[in-house]
């Protein structure tokens, strides 16, 4: 007895592939909302708690400066990749 066509392995690994970021996201949702709500409510929203420093950790300024550090050395490593 032949399976179902969907009972097919491979089409089910891209199925779970493609949909666990669509999962990630939801359950991130769910639980991020709230806490935005919330904080907001308080006057206490995202970006007003890393100005004022609440959160703790590392300035914007050197967050932006090792976020920019990494997408230039990627680019690099990805083109010379590219030529190689």
């Amino acid at each position: 007895m032949a399976e179902p066509r969907w009972f097919d392995p491979l089409r089910r690994s891209i199925v779970d592939f493609r949909l666990t970021p669509i999962r990630s996201l939801a359950i991130a949702f769910v639980f991020a909302v709230p806490a935005n709500r919330w904080l907001i409510s308080r006057g206490k929203g995202h970006a007003a708690v890393h100005r004022t420093g609440i959160h703790g950790g590392p300035s914007p300024r050197l967050v932006g400066a090792i976020t920019l550090a990494a997408f230039v050395f990627g680019s690099v490593v990805l083109i010379g990749e590219a030529l190689d």
